[in-house]
């Protein structure tokens, strides 16, 4: 199996690739996945150049890309991306004072043999580079380095509200989408102003049964309970 490498189409692959529920695919779901990734590891366009003509992945290849070898490969890739993504967190929380240093986030022992690996540059410029290995992981393992090594890494960030892998476009950018932003604003908000809102939503109640049972009812308000948080696990 072949695999290519064009940074920012790879790595955008890749990052919906490991949000798929591939055991919960439809079939043609599953038939579009198995061709993206025949395409994205073979180093070939994903859009084919606008072709439309129904895709005949290898037999050889299409055997390999088994529900079972791509789950595996996912929850590799979404390690390895996490991983990233925590350091990246990390270093963007520390600014400057943290120096440059370089660590190692993953090894994974290759499960077959790599034959060979090919350099291609077509005429607009564009270099690709491919491998032929055994294994479909291995050839995805490879695409995932290649694409690493092209891009600006530090623009992959996990959003702290949903957790999703996303890539940053400025600098001061913190959440995947305006949603979570907004979520984290009015989280931020509700702790911060608890007494207030309490008493917002209890005077829009009074409000509701008075004017459903009459303004002389006797609304008994309930004793609060304050929920202790649990302690926080630190990460491994």
């Amino acid at each position: 199996m072949l695999c290519g490498m064009n940074a920012r189409r790879n790595l955008e692959w890749f990052l919906t690739f490991v949000e798929k529920d591939i055991g919960q695919l439809r079939a043609g779901d599953w038939l579009n996945l198995v061709e993206d990734a025949w395409l994205m590891v073979s180093g070939l366009p994903l859009d084919r150049g606008g072709a439309t003509e129904p895709l005949l992945v290898p037999e050889d290849d299409a055997q390999q890309l088994t529900r079972e070898n791509l789950t595996a490969a996912q929850e590799f890739v979404r390690e390895w991306l996490t991983a990233w993504a925590r350091q990246n967190t990390r270093r963007k929380e520390a600014g400057s004072r943290e120096p440059v240093t370089a660590r190692l986030l993953f090894r994974q022992p290759l499960k077959g043999a790599i034959h060979s690996v090919s350099f291609f540059a077509d005429d607009s410029g564009t270099a690709s580079i491919s491998v032929e290995a055994d294994d479909v992981r291995d050839a995805l393992l490879f695409a995932l380095g290649a694409t690493w090594a092209g891009m600006d890494a530090c623009r992959l960030l996990a959003c702290p509200t949903c957790a999703r892998l996303f890539l940053v476009e400025h600098g001061r950018q913190v959440f995947c989408s305006f949603k979570c932003k907004n979520k984290d604003v009015q989280d931020r908000y509700r702790a911060t102003h608890r007494d207030k809102e309490s008493a917002r939503g209890r005077s829009h109640y009074e409000k509701k049964v008075k004017e459903k049972l009459g303004p002389s009812v006797r609304i008994a308000k309930r004793p609060r309970v304050v929920k202790q948080a649990k302690p926080r696990q630190k990460e491994k």
